[in-house]
């Protein structure tokens, strides 16, 4: 049962069952990680049976994981963190690790339906996220949601033995209410 969905993708919430077929393996992949900051220390089962356990009962965090319909296949997570109900804002975040199924929009489609959700639902008005400098990608999500690049963390990253910069990103409700960016959310 999905929380989220539209007819090639549904968010439900993350469950023990997520451990067994290859999420936490992902943060030990040198690759999937390339781009954030997991891979510092290994993830093992025990850990993520407790990040599990302890996000499923937040009232800061909302994580999903992103299952592709067609396949049956959990690819990816998307979640909102450090949701701040007195300020309205919250930081969106992506971990996508299955290989076969990259670069088919499924992150885009992700991000449109969980920004829906935070604006309309959780009435936040405000999302941001970071992404390293050289993480294309990610910036290209960012731009396809409508979210607007607002500054930089210079050096904020050590990550494959040298520093990245953090490029900011946000987006306002009203921007995204006022624009034709809610086609297709």
């Amino acid at each position: 049962m999905f929380f989220l969905e539209n007819e090639e993708i549904g968010l439900r919430s993350l469950n023990l069952r997520d451990i067994e077929n290859g999420y936490f393996e992902w943060l030990n992949d040198e690759e999937i990680c390339q781009y954030n900051s997991h891979h510092v220390f290994p993830m093992t089962k025990e850990k993520a049976e407790n990040y599990i356990k302890t996000v499923n009962i937040s009232n800061s965090e909302l994580v999903f994981a992103v299952i592709v319909k067609k396949h049956k296949k959990h690819i990816g997570n998307i979640s909102l963190q450090k949701i701040d109900i007195f300020n309205r804002q919250a930081e969106i975040a992506f971990l996508f690790g299955d290989k076969e199924l990259s670069n088919k929009g499924y992150a885009t489609m992700a991000a449109k339906l969980l920004i829906k959700h935070a604006f309309r639902s959780l009435g936040l008005n405000r999302l941001y996220f970071g992404t390293m400098d050289n993480n294309i990608k990610m910036q290209r999500v960012g731009e396809k949601c409508a979210f607007k690049k607002v500054g930089c963390r210079r050096q904020a990253m050590y990550k494959n033995g040298s520093y990245h910069d953090i490029y900011e990103y946000d987006l306002l409700r009203e921007e995204w209410e006022n624009k034709n960016y809610r086609k297709g959310y």
